[in-house]
Formats: C-alpha cells, structure tokens, sequence
C-alpha cells in the first residue's frame, strides 16, 4: 500500500495503558493513518471498511478466528501486529503472517519497534501472495522461522526479513530491515540454519541475502566489488568469494525466472 494512501488502523487490546502506549507511538510513527477502536473482540463490525492493519491482544484461537473471517471477507487479509503473553501466541502469530509479534508487559520503544516494522510494510507495495497464504501452502516454511535474542527477551524472525550478517568473534550481528540482533553465536555455526541458496558468505565476516542485493559494482583497485543491497548498505565482495557468490546469484534469478514462467 503506496504512502500517502488512506489507510485504516484498528486497535483490539485488552488494557487501557497499553491503548494509551499504541495511540501515543501511532502519532509519531505513523501518522497518516486513522485509528479505529475495535473494542476488545477483534473482529470489528459487519459492514465496517476493511483496515489495513490490526494491533490485536488476542488469545489463539480468537486470531484465527479473526485471520479466517477477514481472509474470507477481504480482497487482501490486513497487517497484524500480535500482543500477548503466551509463547504459543507467538507462533500462531507468525502462523498467520504477523508483522510483528510483541510480549507482554512491552515498554514504550518496543511497541514504537512494532509500529515501525508495521510502518514499513504498509508502505511497501503488497507480495502477489500473502506471507500467510505461502506459509499455509508450504508448512516447512514454518521450520525455517528463527528464534532468535532481542534484549532481554526472544523475537521470531522469518529468514526474509535478513538483509546480511556480520561475523565478530563469537557473537553475530543479524541486520534486519529494521534493526539488528546480536546473538552470541559464530557466524559459521548460524550459517548452518540457513538456505545456502539464498544466504551468502561474500566475505570472512559477512553473509548476504541475495535476494536483498541490488547492485554488484567493480571498484578499480584490488579486483574487488561493491555490493549494494536494499537498505543502501555497501558490503565488499572479496575475490575469494566472487566465484561462489555469482554463481549463487545467477542460479536464484534462474529458479525465479522459471517460477515465473510457469
């Protein structure tokens, strides 16, 4: 959905602080919206126009209710971002595509977090096929679905929300769209959970999503290149690597090419 465009928000959650918490982080991050209160069922009412996004303190069962009923009803399913408490919440969230899933008590630059994340999807123009749908049609999306440390609580990350990786010691840092997680793992053993296919090693210390490159530049000393990827970040390529990551390029848009086709 093109920024600028009218876009409705509703608001589900249980407790007054928390309405207050969003409401004041909408303002700042997100102002071009208009806030709707659905009260605390989640559903909205017959007849009301279809939002763009749903922040929603629900419990399962009630989030797939929701998800199921919008899903039949709406030309495109809205964004979600999931409140809760419940550690099985959060993968019933991501079950359904949730933008963001935020545990509960949350502070005030968490939600902020969430709204971001909501911003940038509501401004990004919509996939063909809704995370969702995909994940519904392709359960081992589900087993690819990372764990991963954010302060001092665990965030669920989809492998496509990775930009690159950045390799320092014992620790690695994951760069999101975003933000970035640091996690205290080496960057060979995180290497292992990830698709070789799409995640690239393009220097010792630094893996890259191929499908976030978007330009691959020669510079005029050392044989080297230069990689700009989506966020407008700038990585080096080494020559040691140049070999196996244009391969691996050329070998994604190849598959994507024939998906297309077909």
């Amino acid at each position: 959905m093109a920024h600028g465009s009218s876009q409705t928000v509703a608001l589900a959650v249980r407790s007054a602080t928390l309405r207050l918490t969003i409401m004041t982080a909408i303002q700042q991050v997100l102002p071009e919206v208009q806030l709707v209160d659905w009260g605390q069922s989640g559903l909205g009412t017959p007849g009301d126009p279809p939002p763009a996004a749903v922040l929603l303190e629900p419990t399962g069962s009630e989030l797939r209710r929701l998800w199921l009923e919008r899903l039949r009803r709406l030309p495109a399913p809205p964004s979600i971002v999931v409140l809760g408490q419940d550690a099985h919440l959060a993968v019933t969230a991501f079950e359904v595509g949730a933008v963001d899933y935020v545990p509960l008590p949350a502070t005030r630059e968490r939600v902020q977090l969430a709204l971001t994340r909501l911003a940038i999807r509501l401004r990004t123009p919509a996939p063909d096929i809704p995370r969702a749908a995909t994940i519904a049609h392709d359960p081992a999306a589900l087993d690819r679905l990372l764990m991963l440390r954010e302060g001092s609580g665990r965030c669920i990350v989809s492998p496509e929300e990775i930009v690159w990786l950045e390799g320092a010691r014992n620790y690695v840092r994951i760069h999101l769209i975003d933000r970035v997680l640091q996690q205290r793992e080496t960057l060979f053993n995180f290497e292992n959970s990830l698709d070789s296919a799409e995640f690239v090693r393009v220097h010792r210390s630094a893996i890259v999503n191929l499908r976030h490159v978007r330009e691959v530049t020669p510079q005029r000393f050392h044989g080297e290149r230069l990689i700009t990827l989506a966020t407008r970040e700038q990585l080096r390529l080494s020559r040691t690597y140049a070999r196996s990551f244009g391969a691996a390029l050329e070998a994604l848009y190849r598959i994507d090419r024939q998906r297309d086709a077909s």
